[in-house]
């Protein structure tokens, strides 16, 4: 959650430059991305969509952990996992 709190505002500005029109950019830079979202919406326009990403951020974060987890173990043990034909 620290990560996302911390990186989130870069993500909303990347998110908004990529999603330009090709033909007629609203943002010239990121310095101007980063002045009209603050103008339009205040500090709160650069955690918008914050919300869900935290919901998905515990299960993959999980999966993550334990598939490291069962890695570790098996490469310690020695032991082959239950998918790989000897």
């Amino acid at each position: 959650m620290c990560y996302w709190g911390a990186t989130y505002p870069l993500d909303v500005i990347k998110s908004r430059m990529q999603a330009q029109e090709v033909g007629r950019p609203v943002y010239s830079n990121m310095r101007d991305c980063v002045r009209k979202t603050y103008h339009a919406y205040g500090l709160r326009g650069f955690f918008r969509g914050i919300g869900p990403c935290l919901l998905r951020a515990f299960p993959t974060n999980a999966a993550a952990f334990g598939a490291y987890e069962y890695a570790r173990f098996m490469l310690e043990s020695r032991r082959l996992p239950f998918f790989v034909s000897s």
